[in-house]
């Protein structure tokens, strides 16, 4: 079993927007409901995740790989003072 971290690239945003979707306990589900009845949640949330020079885009984000497989994510944001 081996563990490894990455840089997120574009291939991860539907796993991006899933990891978004469970850390956020059903909010998306809640802010979403109804919005468009035909696309699931994390269709509808993963293009914020491709506008550059935004707090979710992918370029933000770490991969945690188990095995090779996406297994987790975390953000990583940088503020000037």
């Amino acid at each position: 079993m081996t563990a490894e971290l990455r840089r997120a690239t574009a291939d991860d945003i539907p796993h991006l927007a899933r990891f978004a979707i469970e850390a956020y306990g059903g909010y998306f589900e809640v802010l979403y409901d109804g919005l468009a009845p035909d696309q699931s949640t994390e269709s509808l949330i993963q293009p914020s995740f491709s506008q550059p020079n935004t707090t979710p885009f992918y370029e933000n984000h770490w991969v945690a790989l188990q095995d090779g497989a996406v297994a987790g994510d975390m953000i990583l944001m940088t503020c000037a003072v």
